[in-house]
């Protein structure tokens, strides 16, 4: 069984244990005037983007959550291949929206909340259901 973890670009963990665990980063984007980026948690990147940007226009600049087409397509592009169950962790709701576009986003992969999900369900059942045994093809057990 293979198990994914997706993180939002916030999370306090270094990039250098992302990668050693093979951990999704669920990109932010930062734009500071005209130039956008994606928060890849690529230390070097952001520093270059934020150096050459920050003083000239540093109070424009703002962040935004991938919307709930970017996060569809991520996990229909990555995620739904690569594992049988993901476990999506966001910032709170509260905070910003993208656990509300996360859970959209898994919505609009099975068309529909399965039968007694509640809004407060993780985003785990949208992997597994995508990827169960009788979607799976006999001869290689991946989604057909």
């Amino acid at each position: 069984m293979r198990i994914g973890l997706v993180v939002d670009s916030a999370c306090d963990l270094p990039g250098d244990y992302l990668r050693r665990h093979d951990i999704t980063i669920l990109p932010i984007t930062v734009r500071i005037g005209d130039e956008i980026r994606e928060d890849q948690r690529d230390e070097r990147v952001t520093l270059d983007f934020l150096q050459s940007h920050v003083a000239e226009r540093g109070a424009e600049a703002e962040t935004m959550p991938f919307t709930v087409d970017q996060i569809t397509e991520l996990f229909l592009r990555k995620l739904v291949i690569d594992y049988d169950y993901v476990f999506c962790m966001t910032i709170t709701r509260t905070r910003s929206p993208i656990y509300d576009n996360a859970l959209q986003a898994s919505y609009a992969i099975l068309n529909g909340p399965p039968p007694g999900t509640t809004r407060r369900s993780p985003c785990a059942w949208w992997i597994r259901r995508r990827c169960s045994p009788r979607r799976a093809s006999p001869r290689s057990r991946r989604c057909a």
